[in-house]
């Protein structure tokens, strides 16, 4: 097992004209939030550049009129971020630059892409930037997509090779408020055993009910043991969520050795953080792949307020 513990997170003022840290490069994800504009006009970048994915659907006259976007084009999400660095200019500098990303409008294929892919391209360090909201607009009844999912697959990057025995087929579901997206990861590997992780404590005291009201809905999916005997991870600190999974694969294969392992980040973007990291640092290379329901649309905008800022320095092996 590896010591997560060692990764940095802390929390960033509110208050102040900018951050003090400058970097060369900054990236966020362009929505209608309050929060994900706040952290931009803070962040000090000699390239900083909105990505505006097609999920969101924006039209031409929504877009921003005086600051750099890259509109993201393409049929995956490997698509999307390897166009903007390939056309940025940016795809032979990143491995020396220094980086930020406010993941805050990203979907959550799309950060678990850009993580591995500046994995790959020998990126060491990178700050991932993180803004709690004060609540969400609709409270348990928020939805963060809409539409039926099109389809579940591997994210690009995280693909792996089945192992043809598929008796002691595992499947950790990190569990948030859209309800559909469990049942159809759940469907989609029915025959693996579930394991639910939920975010405790939660961003809010409240969220936390709410998510298990919306959780709920998805117990015949998910299953007795699941659904009763949830595993908990905090919603805010990827890297105690990376350490509560690597446990819980090592307890898997204490009673029976797991033939895949399937991993489905649901819940906050900074779990999903956890989910990449524990990836990259033990399941690269295994029988294991982390996989989503894809649909085509996401909300513009579905928090209120801003509470705290967090950045959490990533280091890569």
């Amino acid at each position: 097992m590896i010591d997560y513990t060692y990764f940095y997170k802390e929390e960033l003022p509110i208050d102040g004209s900018s951050f003090e840290t400058e970097y060369n490069v900054f990236i966020s994800a362009y929505n209608s939030s309050e929060r994900v504009r706040f952290v931009y006009e803070k962040s000090q970048a000699t390239n900083k550049t909105w990505l505006v994915f097609p999920e969101y659907n924006y039209s031409d006259e929504e877009l921003p009129t005086n600051e750099p976007y890259y509109i993201c084009t393409g049929n995956t999400e490997a698509d999307q971020i390897i166009g903007f660095f390939e056309s940025s200019g940016l795809v032979n500098e990143i491995e020396n630059s220094k980086i930020s990303i406010d993941i805050t409008g990203f979907m959550r294929p799309q950060l678990a892409f850009i993580l591995m892919y500046l994995y790959e391209k020998k990126v060491k360090k990178i700050d991932l930037i993180y803004s709690e909201p004060m609540k969400y607009k609709k409270k348990e009844n928020t939805q963060f997509s809409f539409g039926d999912v099109t389809h579940v697959k591997q994210v690009c990057g995280f693909e792996s090779s089945p192992n043809n025995d598929t008796s002691q087929d595992v499947l950790i579901v990190g569990s948030g408020y859209d309800h559909n997206l469990i049942k159809s990861v759940c469907n989609h590997k029915e025959h693996a055993k579930v394991i639910q992780v939920l975010g405790f404590p939660s961003l809010r005291p409240d969220m936390y009910q709410e998510n298990i009201l919306k959780a709920s809905i998805a117990a015949n999916e998910l299953g007795d043991d699941a659904m009763y005997n949830p595993r908990f991870a905090p919603a805010n600190d990827p890297f105690v969520t990376a350490s509560v999974l690597s446990q819980i694969v090592k307890e898997c294969n204490d009673k029976n050795m797991i033939t895949n392992l399937y991993l489905s980040p649901l819940s906050t973007k900074i779990q999903t953080i956890g989910f990449v990291l524990f990836f990259i640092y033990e399941l690269k290379g295994k029988s294991s792949s982390l996989i989503f329901p894809f649909f085509d649309k996401y909300e513009q905008e579905t928090s209120e307020g801003l509470h705290k800022i967090w950045k959490y320095t990533i280091e890569f092996p």
